[in-house]
């Protein structure tokens, strides 16, 4: 379940689960491909919105190797890590066909996870990165 704010904060406050080889008609893949693009956009633009800040702080630091600024800069940082970490902890994976005990099934969700938040962080911060040339 996603959440948010007016100020545009949103948090995965449930365990959200997805089952990657279900069964379903063509309209009920619709409808979850339609869910989960009006629950995901906002959430990208929101992340969007931090590199773009993130980028700024950046540029500053590089110009004026101020150590506040650059505290505020690596912070960010690891704050963003840790947020991609736990934001996508939250979903776990089912249904793969090869994976019949409830361990291997939870071993191989934890590392889609990560994979895709590691995915994730570091697009992010590649395009932070490009932001400041």
């Amino acid at each position: 379940m996603v959440g948010g704010n007016s100020g545009g904060e949103r948090l995965m406050v449930d365990r959200k689960k997805i089952n990657l080889f279900t069964k379903k008609t063509e309209a009920e893949w619709i409808k979850a491909q339609d869910d989960f693009f009006l629950k995901a956009t906002p959430i990208w633009f929101d992340w969007l919105k931090w590199i773009f800040i993130m980028g700024a702080i950046q540029v500053v630091a590089d110009k004026t190797h101020d150590p506040l600024v650059r505290l505020i800069n690596g912070s960010s940082y690891v704050l963003l890590m840790f947020y991609m970490i736990a934001y996508f902890d939250k979903i776990e994976f089912n249904g793969a066909p090869l994976i019949k005990s409830e361990r291997r099934r939870l071993i191989t969700s934890a590392m889609l996870s990560t994979l895709l938040g590691s995915g994730v962080y570091y697009l992010l911060l590649h395009l932070a990165g490009q932001l400041k040339t």
